[in-house]
C-alpha cells in the first residue's frame, strides 16, 4: 500500500501525537487497518447543525406605528368628534415610537411613521382646543 492511498484513508491522522503516512504505509503489516481506525478516531463528523441569529425586537416601533394609524382612524371616521380619545392613544404611542426608534434599529421605518402619525395626532387635538378656546373668548 502506498503513501498516498494511506493519506487517502486517514485524512486526518497528520497532527501531534499522529505517527507519518509513510510510518503507516511502509513498515506496518496490515497499514490500511491502522489507517481505517485513525480515520475513525480522528474523523470530523460532516454534518453541521445551524443555530438561527436571534431575531431582532421590533414590538416598540410597531405598537406605535399601529396606536398612530388606530388614532388616525378614530379621528377621521369621527370626524374629529373623538378627538381626546386620539388624543390619549397618540400621547401612548409617540413614547413608543421614540423608545422603537433608539433601541430597535430593525424598525426603523415603523418608527418613524410612528412619530409623524402620533406627532399630528397630538397636534390637532391641541389646536382645536385653542381654536375652541379663542373662538369662545371672541365670541363672548
Amino acid at each position: 500500500m502506498s503513501a498516498s492511498t494511506v493519506r487517502e484513508m486517514v485524512p486526518f491522522a497528520v497532527g501531534v501525537g499522529a505517527p507519518s503516512i509513510e510510518l503507516m504505509a511502509n513498515s506496518l503489516p496490515y497499514p490500511h487497518v491502522v489507517a481505517t481506525r485513525w480515520a475513525k478516531c480522528l474523523a470530523i463528523p460532516r454534518t453541521w447543525t445551524t443555530v438561527a441569529p436571534a431575531r431582532a425586537s421590533r414590538g416598540m416601533s410597531v405598537a406605535g406605528m399601529v396606536l398612530g394609524i388606530v388614532a388616525w382612524g378614530i379621528a377621521l371616521l369621527s370626524f374629529f368628534l373623538l378627538s381626546p380619545l386620539s388624543f390619549v392613544l397618540s400621547a401612548i404611542g409617540m413614547p413608543l415610537s421614540v423608545v422603537g426608534l433608539r433601541k430597535e434599529p430593525t424598525g426603523r421605518g415603523m418608527a418613524i411613521t410612528g412619530l409623524a402619525l402620533n406627532g399630528v395626532g397630538l397636534a390637532i387635538p391641541v389646536l382645536m382646543l385653542v381654536f375652541a378656546v379663542v373662538g369662545g373668548l371672541l365670541g363672548a
